[in-house]
């Protein structure tokens, strides 16, 4: 077995454990894991030991039992604020837009590296509405306005782990150097608008009481079935929809 091969059955160990953890109410035994997971004893405990040590798990008692530990609870409870600040508030007023502007709009969240789409409503164009949840999204299409916030070391990152290769992308923005230089326009307008492959986007970003872009409204309509003036209404809806997002997480009591 290769070394790549040891680190994703690795990963998976790891991932397996903590699925197995986290769905035990008191918590699990070394021999426990062991047994459920067909590793030996050995095996169990470096894994268990690794994510102790990264507190995705703690170790209490004696005999010692492993629960979930306090990074895998903020994790969860960062998703769950976000869900309560953004998402929650976000779906009305995504709903709410789609019916006032017939548009396919979207709520995006920038996590693990990804941009993903937590929320769609679709209508105007097939007049059907629909939801869908981690829906990953192209890097570089209404996603661009999550990298117009991000620091340097970030966009880097970024754009390394998602190269701009796809065609449609590449006839577009021409290069990653000029879209780059295209960011600080969006910044000042507080909005990114894109007329590709036939399609109209309108994205406007969310800030948390922090400060930071914590979602994207996106609307997105067919451009041959738009009338005059409809670009500028749209992303006039989407600012107004995202501030009033930023402005509710701004008022929303601390945990």
């Amino acid at each position: 077995m290769g070394a790549e091969e040891q680190m994703i059955g690795s990963i998976v160990k790891a991932v397996d454990v903590l699925e197995l953890v986290g769905n035990s109410h008191e918590g699990l035994r070394l021999r426990h894991v062991a047994k459920v997971l067909g590793i030996s004893r050995q095996s169990a405990y470096k894994v268990l030991s690794t994510l102790v040590h990264k507190k995705f798990l703690t170790k209490l008692g004696s005999p010692p039992r492993y629960k979930l530990g306090l990074a895998m609870q903020a994790l969860q409870d960062r998703q769950d604020r976000w869900t309560q600040e953004f998402l929650i508030p976000g779906i009305t007023k995504a709903i709410r837009l789609a019916r006032v502007a017939p548009s396919y709009v979207a709520i995006y969240q920038y996590v693990g590296g990804e941009v993903v789409s937590r929320f769609h409503s679709r209508g105007g164009d097939s007049g059907t509405p629909w939801t869908s949840y981690g829906t990953l999204v192209p890097p570089y299409g209404a996603a661009v306005l999550f990298q117009a916030y991000m620091n340097d070391s970030q966009r880097q990152r970024f754009q390394a782990r998602h190269p701009m290769t796809a065609e449609a992308d590449l006839e577009y923005w021409k290069s990653l150097e000029l879209m780059n230089g295209v960011l600080e326009l969006v910044r000042e307008e507080g909005h990114l608008a894109l007329l590709k492959t036939g399609n109209f986007r309108a994205a406007a970003p969310v800030f948390g009481r922090d400060g930071h872009m914590e979602a994207a409204v996106v609307i997105t309509r067919t451009f041959a079935n738009m009338q005059p003036g409809d670009p500028q209404r749209y992303t006039r809806l989407v600012r107004e929809a995202a501030d009033e997002l930023s402005a509710g997480a701004e008022a929303a009591p601390l945990p």
